[in-house]
């Protein structure tokens, strides 16, 4: 039995919100942090249950058009919670026990008066704060927003959430359990995305990778809250039936759409660890090899491939000749347009001096700029031959890597 059970009932306190172990009857349950007496009626889950099983009078291609036109809706965080969140949406680490006090405050006051603005308060409050809970903890704050929030689309996403849970706890019967009162087919896109993501992650943690690709299929439409925890288990799929090649391909996509970090941090806290790290590793791998294929083309330049010592030796000498007769040509006029300015008080012999100096600094200048040149290059071929010798050990250890997880 694990922390997401359900069979257990695991609630907050409704003094210190801390998590109180229930009876499925109810009754009078003391809290065991601040000694408040709870009052709870028994946990009735019949009202979900029967709208659950109740067939939708829709075509499948009609629900999919429906879904796909709410694809362009933004986000429906009310106002006064954004600014306890980051650009990404996730709550901010300085503001989570503000949040957690407000999640509180939200409660007492969806008891006292219900109301549709306070019930949208605790649900969005609830999806803000369970990242940054313990497991029971979580449970309490999920299972207690399932009993008090009359919207059911609040408390079909709240229950697909207690199922994600329950399978990251390695409890999938109890995942299973949590989803019964979810209906499978909704017509609201948070709510269908919802329901996808806890169904393939029910379907990864028993092997059945072929059923989370059905699940989530490549033009499935998903809300944005959901899409990047769907798209790491889609993946994550691909790779373990054995299209390892597809799977590189959407990971380096989904990389370039909503960044590395983000990606990262929703194979770690996203989805069962493990899950994903495999095909990262490899997508990382080609990519490497990518950046070692723009090395090799740096210490060796494709367009000197093939060509003889002598042959690079005349090209060199042709660079220098050319260069010598510019900056020759250029401070000849120079010179000569300075003679001229001057004229009058210049003998022949300063000008032939001028002008033999600005012929001669042709040459000077052009081998300056030769030995500069050559320098320049050698330095960054040492440069380059350092990041080869670097990008080949870790190619080494990524495919080591990846042949130890097969």
């Amino acid at each position: 039995m694990t922390a997401f059970s359900h069979s257990l009932r695991i609630l907050t306190c409704a003094e210190c919100g801390a998590p109180v172990e229930a009876n499925l009857e109810g009754g009078q349950i003391r809290c065991s942090y601040c000694g408040v007496e709870n009052h709870l009626a028994p946990r009735d889950e019949s009202r979900d249950l029967a709208q659950a099983a109740q067939p939708l009078a829709m075509s499948e291609m009609e629900r999919m058009a429906r879904l796909r036109d709410q694809e362009s809706s933004g986000s429906t965080l009310p106002a006064s919670l954004r600014e306890l969140v980051d650009v990404d949406g996730l709550l901010l680490e300085d503001r989570i026990d503000d949040a957690k006090r407000r999640w509180l405050a939200a409660r007492a006051e969806l008891v006292k008066a219900p109301s549709f603005a306070s019930s949208e308060r605790l649900f969005f409050l609830s999806l803000l704060v369970v990242p940054s809970c313990e497991p029971r903890e979580a449970r309490a704050v999920l299972e207690t927003g399932v009993e008090l929030l009359s919207d059911e689309g609040h408390r079909h996403i709240l229950r697909c959430l207690l199922a994600r849970e329950a399978v990251g706890g390695g409890d999938p019967d109890a995942a299973e359990a949590w989803l019964a009162a979810c209906h499978p087919r909704p017509l609201e896109l948070r709510m269908d995305s919802a329901y996808r993501l806890a169904t393939a992650a029910l379907a990864t943690a028993r092997s059945d990778h072929q059923g989370v690709l059905t699940i989530l299929g490549e033009d499935t439409p998903l809300a944005a809250d959901f899409a990047l925890d769907c798209a790491v288990l889609r993946i994550h799929g691909l790779d373990a039936v054995g299209r390892e090649e597809r799977a590189v391909t959407e990971l380096e996509e989904l990389e370039g759409r909503m960044g590395a970090d983000a990606v990262y941090r929703a194979i770690r806290t996203g989805v069962p660890m493990g899950l994903c790290f495999r095909v990262r590793r490899a997508a990382l791998r080609r990519r490497k090899e990518w950046w070692l294929a723009e090395t090799e083309k740096v210490i060796h330049p494709p367009e000197l491939q093939g060509q003889s010592f002598l042959r690079r030796l005349g090209s060199a000498l042709r660079f220098f000749l050319v260069f010598s007769a510019v900056f020759s040509a250029a401070a000849s006029g120079l010179a000569i347009f300075l003679a001229a300015v001057a004229f009058e008080h210049s003998s022949n012999e300063t000008i032939y001096r001028l002008l033999t100096v600005a012929v001669s600094a042709g040459p000077c200048l052009a081998l300056a700029l030769f030995v500069f040149a050559v320098v320049g290059r050698i330095r960054q071929r040492a440069a380059a031959r350092e990041r080869r010798a670097v990008l080949k050990r870790e190619i080494e250890e990524l495919t080591s890597r990846e042949a130890r997880d097969r």
